[in-house]
């Protein structure tokens, strides 16, 4: 088959998973760069975008910032704050308005298999009716919340190293997801654009991905 041309609709969630350095972070970066809207829950410091964005690490100086003084915020938590209240209340926020696109770097620092952070639950289970797409990474599938892919539309996977996280996606997919890619930036994608099935996509051409100028990102104050 074909790759198919995806595009996250206002109303969807999308799930990436895979190993460090495999794509996700540059793929997440691809799909949701024409979102004038965009709020980043970047636990571990690491996310960089194609447009102008603001960097905030505080949960009052986030409310300060978005949306009345920035559109695009990357939200870096402090890793003191052990119970995550400080994200729960920037995705309140972020619920709140609405029509933003809510991404999440990395899922396992907001969930478990058994636990997920209330506001983030809230963001995918009932997002799509204040068009807050949700766009969720991980690298590895078998620690996230179920709720995560019982409701996404869009899956890629980038290489899985461990089979039961191979495993735990075909589960949830079907026949083809537990493949092993194994090349770096090539992903299988399953979701609304490929009616389902599993589909091997080439390597995400990283020469036509726009890449941050040195002065993008700024430190809200």
């Amino acid at each position: 088959m074909t790759p198919p041309t995806v595009s996250i609709g206002p109303k969807e969630r999308t799930l990436l998973v895979g190993r460090t350095q495999s794509g996700k972070t540059t793929l997440a970066a691809a799909l949701t760069g024409g979102y004038r809207s965009l709020v980043v829950i970047d636990p571990k410091h690491r996310v960089v975008l194609n447009r102008t964005v603001t960097v905030v690490g505080d949960p009052g100086l986030f409310a300060q910032t978005w949306p009345q003084r920035a559109r695009r915020v990357i939200y870096r938590p402090s890793s003191e704050q052990r119970d995550h209240a400080d994200v729960d209340l920037v995705i309140r926020r972020v619920l709140r308005y609405g029509r933003t696109c809510l991404v999440v770097d990395e899922a396992m620092e907001l969930c478990s298999a058994a636990w997920i952070l209330p506001a983030y639950k809230k963001a995918v289970t009932q997002g799509a009716e204040l068009y807050v797409p949700v766009v969720s990474a991980t690298q590895r599938p078998i620690g996230i919340h179920n709720v995560l892919l019982t409701e996404a539309e869009h899956f890629f996977i980038f290489d899985l190293p461990g089979e039961p996280d191979r495993g735990k996606m075909a589960d949830f997919i079907g026949p083809g997801a537990d493949e092993r890619v194994g090349v770096p930036y090539a992903f299988l994608y399953a979701g609304l654009a490929s009616g389902g099935s599993v589909v091997r996509c080439p390597p995400i051409d990283l020469a036509s991905v726009p890449r941050p100028a040195a002065d993008t990102a700024t430190e809200a104050v």
